[in-house]
């Protein structure tokens, strides 16, 4: 048998702290690695036709039969393209002979109590975890990494950044500007930087959203988010609390400029509430990655003025989810 873990990405999930939006420009994001994990089972089937079940995703058992790189489903998927990014990735791996019963649990990626998914980087997790199992079964370990970005950009479109992959693949946090060549900035967490992560209550889709960006001009919001996501960084880099809050600070505004501008609902399902309140009270919330339902954070250099917060926004509706920093990126094991 072969497992994977992932841990952020592969193992487990992502949270965009900055940058998100002004990434697709070539500005820099700052991602973190959570310890939500998308987890990856290849068990050979002994001639028994392939087979997948995807748990926190639907319910069920799909056969499908491959000849060479394409899959012909014997059972009909849920939906059409339910399963596209298997279909992407055992396209590029080509993963040969053999049968095999493939699991993919995103359990972890949704809410227990009514299965909404809460935005911290499912699909890209199981994307990393997938590409990594099935370049082994290949026999192509180095081309994992590789495959797994390729089959995500295609999955949401060509639109995305690739920071989500970026994270589940290396862990920790990282530094990204969006371009085939990039390579992650290692970055440390600033001391007494206080980070609370919350969740809405609702989903949003991300590429919803980078859909209605799609051939829209360059507007001077945008080109200010860019310039606020670069200030985030190079204070971040700096490790001044004061000055990593201040950029954040900023950065919150001018997403809500952008917000406005392009209308894509960032600061709906309550996150315009949160940030007001938290300015209100001296700190920093906004939403994380594509926003108008997902997630949020907020972040604070007092541990007190953090737990105040956490109670008015449970109050508000909002749940504080339960993750922490994951240091390390993908995972993979035989069994």
């Amino acid at each position: 048998m072969i497992r994977i873990e992932n841990s952020y990405g592969i193992g487990a999930g992502k949270i965009v702290l900055s940058g998100e939006y002004a990434v697709l420009h070539g500005a820099p994001a700052i991602s973190m690695a959570v310890n939500r994990r998308a987890r990856v089972q290849a068990v050979p089937a002994a001639n028994s036709g392939h087979a997948l079940t995807a748990p926190g995703y639907c319910e069920g058992r799909w056969r499908f039969r491959s000849e060479a790189a394409d899959i012909e489903w014997l059972d009909e998927p849920p939906e059409p393209g339910a399963f596209s990014l298997l279909e992407l990735l055992w396209q590029a791996a080509r993963p040969g002979r053999g049968d095999w019963s493939l699991s993919l649990d995103s359990r972890e990626f949704v809410d227990a109590a009514d299965g909404a998914k809460l935005g911290v980087g499912a699909s890209a997790a199981i994307a990393v975890a997938l590409a990594m199992v099935l370049s082994r079964i290949a026999g192509r370990d180095d081309d994992g990494p590789g495959m797994a970005a390729k089959a995500h950009r295609m999955f949401q479109g060509g639109h995305g950044s690739g920071v989500d992959i970026a994270t589940s693949l290396h862990g920790g946090v990282i530094g990204f500007r969006r371009g085939e060549d990039a390579v992650p900035e290692s970055l440390a967490w600033p001391a007494e930087l206080h980070c609370r992560v919350f969740w809405s209550g609702s989903s949003s889709s991300t590429v919803q959203k980078l859909r209605t960006l799609e051939g829209a001009r360059m507007s001077e919001s945008g080109r200010w988010l860019q310039e606020l996501a670069e200030q985030v960084l190079a204070a971040w880099r700096q490790a001044d609390i004061s000055e990593v809050l201040g950029a954040l600070a900023a950065y919150a505004k001018g997403l809500r400029a952008f917000d406005v501008d392009h209308d894509l609902g960032i600061f709906e399902a309550g996150h315009l509430e949160l940030a007001e309140a938290a300015e209100d009270m001296g700190l920093v919330y906004k939403p994380c990655g594509a926003g108008g339902g997902d997630i949020g954070a907020v972040f604070a250099g007092d541990a007190a003025a953090v737990r105040r917060f956490v109670a008015m926004a449970e109050g508000l509706g909002f749940r504080l989810l339960d993750v922490a920093l994951d240091p390390v990126g993908v995972r993979i094991s035989d069994e």
